[in-house]
C-alpha cells in the first residue's frame, strides 16, 4: 500500500492533531475507513497500523484477495484479532501471511473453503502460545489432519468452531481431548465424514467445556450422547436432529445440573418420558424441542418448576393439548413462545397463556383449533412485540378486535388469515398498531383498497406483504406514501396492478426490495417510474409478460428476477 508523504512537517503536525483521539476511534473503524485513514500520510500510516489490534473484513468479503493480504504483517504489527468470514477466495496464502503476525488471540476463517491443511499448519506453528479462538467453519476440505495439529499445539485455545467441516472424522475429534481449556465446541453438520460416537465419546474428558453444539451430525446414537454426562460444566448444549437419540440418551444427561440453553429439535424418537430429565436443570432458560413429535402435555408438567424459563419452542408438536398450556402458564418469565401447528390446542388453552405478562413473542401459526375469541384474549398480554397468526386461516375479523389492544406490536403475521376483510372495521384496528414495523397479509385476498388506504397511519412500517391480495389496485398503493421508512415491498400476484401505479411506487425512494411477480399488467412503461428507486437492490418481474429486456434494463438495480 502506498501513502502519501506531504512532508515531515506536515506529518507531524497531523499527527499530533488526531494522536488524541486516534487509539479511541479506530475499535468503532470499518476497514475500509481505516485504509483510507492510512493512505494519508507515512506518520499517520505507522501509527493507526501500530493501534489497530482488531481487524474485521467482512465489508470487503466479497473483493479481498490474497494480494490484498500480503503486507498485512508490516501494515499492523500489534494485530490480535482479524475476522475473515466469509472471504471466499483466500487461500492458503493469505493464512500463511498471518503466521507472521505473532501473538495473534483470534482468527475467524469461517467460510474460506479454499484454505486447506497447509494453511492451518502455518498458523499453529507460530501462534502456539496465544491464540485462544479459532473459527473454520465450513472449510469443508481441511482433514483430521488440522484438527489433530490445532489439538496439539493450540494449547490454550478456548473457543473452536468446526461447523459445517464435513472431512473431519473420529480421529480428529479424539485429539481434541487434549484442550485442556476448551470451553466453546461446534460441530454442528459434521455428519458426511468419520465422525461417530467412538469420536464424541472422547469429549467426555474435556470438561473444560461450557457449549457444545452436535446439532446434525445424524448419526450419533444413544451411545455418544450418553458420554456427555461427564460435561456437568455445561451451559449449552445443541443435540438438534440427532434423530437417533431415545429417551435413554436423553435421561444420561441429568447431571448437567448447569444447562442454560438446551436444544434437541428434531429428536423424534423422544417421548415425555425422556423429557422428565429437564427437571433436573434448575438454570435452564431456552429449550427448543421443536418437531419432538412424541411428546405431550406430560413434558410441560415436568418443566413447571423451571422460574428462569424464558425461550420455550415445541413448533410442530401436535400431540400437545390445552392441559400442557395450564402447566406452560406456571412459566411467568416466559419472553418467548413458539407453538406454530400444534393442531389440538384450542381457545380454553389459550386463555391460560394470559398471565404470562412478560411474554414479547407469541407464535401461533396453523394452530387450527383457536378461534376469534381465543386470539381476541390475547389483548392481555401487554408486552407482545411479535405475534404469528400465519395459516390460521380459521381467523376472521373478532379476533383483531383483541390484537389492535397490543400497542407494542412491531410484527404481526396475518398470512393466509384470508377471512379478514374490510369490513367491521378490521383494517381501522391495524392502523391503531402505528409501532408496527413488520406486517404480513399475504392470500388475505379479502382486503380491497379501501382497507390498505386505513394502513397509512403506519408511519414506522419497514416491510409489508401483501402478495396475493388480488383485489387491489392502483389506488391502494397511495398508503406507501405516508410511510417514511419502508425498505420491502410484496405485490407479487396483484393482478390488477397497472402502469398507473408505478407512478406512484416510483416516489417510494426508501425502497430496496420489491416484488412485482405475476403483475402482468404492467409494461416498460411502467418500469420506467421505478428509475427513480436509486435504493433499490432486489427486483422480482417473474412473469411480467408484457415487459422486455428493453424495459429492465432502465432499472437502478443490481438483481433483477425476470
Amino acid at each position: 500500500m502506498e501513502t502519501i508523504d506531504d512532508g515531515v512537517s506536515s506529518s507531524r503536525n497531523a499527527l499530533l492533531d488526531i494522536a488524541p483521539v486516534l487509539h479511541i476511534t479506530i475499535p468503532y473503524l470499518r476497514v475500509d475507513d481505516l485504509y483510507r485513514l492510512m493512505f494519508t500520510n507515512k506518520s499517520i500510516c505507522r501509527e493507526v497500523g501500530r493501534a489497530t489490534h482488531a481487524l474485521s473484513f467482512i465489508p470487503a468479503r466479497k473483493v479481498i484477495l490474497d494480494e490484498n493480504m500480503a503486507n498485512l504483517p508490516k501494515q499492523f504489527p500489534k494485530l490480535k484479532e482479524i475476522n475473515l468470514t466469509g472471504c471466499s477466495n483466500l487461500t492458503d496464502e493469505s493464512v500463511e501471511c498471518l503466521a507472521n503476525v505473532s501473538g495473534m488471540l483470534s482468527i475467524a476463517l469461517k467460510g474460506c473453503y479454499q484454505v486447506t491443511d497447509k494453511g492451518i499448519n502455518s498458523i499453529t506453528e507460530t501462534q502456539s502460545n496465544s491464540l485462544t479462538s479459532l473459527n473454520l467453519g465450513y472449510c469443508k476440505v481441511i482433514s483430521d489432519e488440522s484438527i489433530t495439529v490445532i489439538a496439539t499445539k493450540l494449547s490454550k485455545l478456548k473457543y473452536l468452531n468446526l461447523r459445517g467441516c464435513s472431512q473431519v472424522g473420529d480421529n480428529g475429534i479424539r485429539s481434541l481431548a487434549q484442550l485442556k481449556h476448551l470451553e466453546t465446541l461446534n460441530l454442528w453438520y459434521c455428519f458426511q465424514g468419520a465422525l461417530t460416537d467412538d469420536g464424541i465419546s472422547a469429549l467426555a474428558q474435556v470438561t473444560s467445556l461450557t457449549s457444545l453444539n452436535l446439532s446434525n451430525c445424524s448419526q450419533l446414537t444413544d451411545k455418544g450422547i450418553s458420554s456427555l454426562s461427564s460435561l456437568v460444566n455445561l451451559h449449552h448444549l445443541e443435540i438438534a436432529n440427532v434423530g437417533e437419540v431415545t429417551d435413554n440418551g436423553l435421561l444420561a444427561l441429568a447431571p448437567l445440573v448447569n444447562l442454560i440453553t438446551l436444544d434437541i429439535a428434531g429428536c423424534y424418537n423422544i417421548t415425555d418420558s425422556g423429557t422428565e430429565v429437564l427437571a433436573n436443570f434448575p438454570k435452564l432458560s431456552s429449550c427448543n424441542l421443536w418437531y419432538c413429535s412424541e411428546i405431550g402435555d406430560a413434558t410441560f408438567q415436568h418443566m413447571e418448576s423451571l422460574s428462569r424459563m424464558r425461550f420455550l419452542n415445541f413448533m410442530k408438536c401436535g400431540k400437545v393439548t390445552d392441559k400442557g398450556l395450564q402447566s406452560i402458564s406456571k412459566l411467568r418469565n416466559l419472553t418467548s413462545l413458539d407453538m406454530v401447528s400444534c393442531f389440538n390446542v384450542t381457545d380454553e388453552g389459550l386463555s391460560e397463556l394470559s398471565e404470562l405478562n412478560r411474554l414479547k413473542s407469541l407464535y401461533l401459526g396453523g394452530c387450527s383449533g383457536i378461534r376469534d375469541k381465543g386470539i381476541a384474549a390475547l389483548s392481555r398480554l401487554k408486552s407482545l412485540v411479535i405475534l404469528d397468526l400465519s395459516n390460521c386461516r380459521q381467523v376472521g375479523n373478532n379476533a383483531l378486535l383483541g390484537v389492535g389492544e397490543l400497542h407494542n406490536l412491531t410484527n404481526l403475521n396475518l398470512m393466509r388469515c384470508n377471512r379478514i376483510d374490510d369490513h367491521d372495521s378490521a383494517a381501522e384496528v391495524i392502523a391503531q398498531l402505528t409501532g408496527l414495523q413488520t406486517l404480513v397479509l399475504w392470500y388475505c385476498n379479502k382486503l380491497t383498497d379501501a382497507g390498505i388506504q386505513n394502513l397509512s397511519s403506519l408511519t414506522k412500517l419497514q416491510s409489508i406483504d401483501l402478495a396475493s391480495c388480488s383485489k387491489l389496485t392502483d389506488a391502494s398503493l397511495k398508503a406507501f406514501l405516508h410511510m417514511p421508512n419502508l425498505t420491502s415491498l410484496d405485490l407479487g400476484n396483484c393482478c390488477l396492478l397497472s402502469d398507473e401505479g408505478m407512478k406512484t411506487l416510483g416516489k417510494l425512494t426508501t425502497l430496496t426490495s420489491l416484488n412485482l411477480s405475476e403483475c402482468g399488467e404492467i409494461t416498460d412503461t411502467g418500469l420506467a417510474h421505478l428509475t427513480t428507486l436509486v435504493n433499490l437492490t432486489t427486483i422480482n418481474l417473474w412473469y411480467c409478460s408484457k415487459v422486455t429486456q428493453a424495459g429492465i434494463n432502465h432499472l437502478p438495480v443490481q438483481s433483477v428476477d425476470y
